[in-house]
């Protein structure tokens, strides 16, 4: 329950909500652009983790165009390489995130394929990317997917930060969904407790029924103090 508390309770917006360019073009990379993307990845790959951030604050500073036109080269590395900080809040994570928004709908199947990975922090770190893009043209299958990662794995932290991935989408959806098919049905109660607790990270107050119901929850432990801290944050 500590835990949780911390990862909900003092949590902070892990990334920025303002407006960052997305790319809408696409076209192939000269041998020059080419050859400088190879270059970064070449970068991200590095064990100096100065080396690392630096590639991505590079990327960063990329033309959107460039950045879509490059995405099947960069985007895993780019993932991997900022999920070897301790937390999102990190610097490195922030900025991959706005690279990754950046560069629009090419990053999205990459994004989608980065959410069967082993390491639950790439799970997380996509969650958020896939979030902040917010098209709708491909955001329900986006929602859909990270909904089916968390009723089907066996690994509770996977699960949990996923969950907290989730929070970022602030959609309908996603409360309906922490609502009806984790908090009530999901047989591990540490997840059961992450989505009480989401839900009350969240603000929406049609999450107050079902939290109140959660006060009964077999798990006094765990379910039945985090639906308490979340009804004290929405009503």
């Amino acid at each position: 329950m500590e835990f949780l508390k911390k990862l909900f309770g003092a949590r902070k917006p892990q990334i920025e909500d303002k407006k960052v360019p997305v790319s809408s073009q696409s076209r192939e990379l000269t041998p020059e652009e080419q050859q400088s993307i190879e270059a970064l990845v070449a970068d991200l790959h590095s064990k100096d983790k100065d080396v690392r951030d630096a590639a991505v604050g590079k990327l960063e500073q990329m033309d959107a165009v460039i950045l879509g036109a490059a995405s099947q080269l960069f985007v895993e590395p780019l993932v991997v390489a900022a999920r070897w900080g301790h937390n999102y809040n990190d610097d490195a994570s922030r900025t991959a995130v706005r690279v990754l928004v950046k560069t629009g709908k090419s990053a999205v199947q990459p994004l989608l394929k980065l959410m069967e990975d082993d390491n639950y922090r790439s799970v997380h770190l996509a969650c958020i990317a896939l979030a902040k893009m917010g098209d709708s043209t491909y955001a329900p299958d986006a929602r859909a997917k990270l909904g089916s990662y968390v009723k089907q794995v066996h690994d509770e932290w996977k699960a949990r930060h996923t969950i907290t991935g989730m929070v970022e989408i602030g959609d309908e959806y996603v409360v309906d969904f922490l609502m009806l098919d984790v908090l009530k049905t999901h047989p591990n109660e540490s997840v059961r407790a992450s989505a009480a607790m989401a839900l009350g990270q969240r603000g929406d107050k049609r999450a107050i029924p079902a939290l109140r119901k959660a006060l009964q929850d077999p798990s006094w432990q765990n379910v039945r103090p985090a639906a308490k801290w979340a009804l004290n944050k929405l009503e």
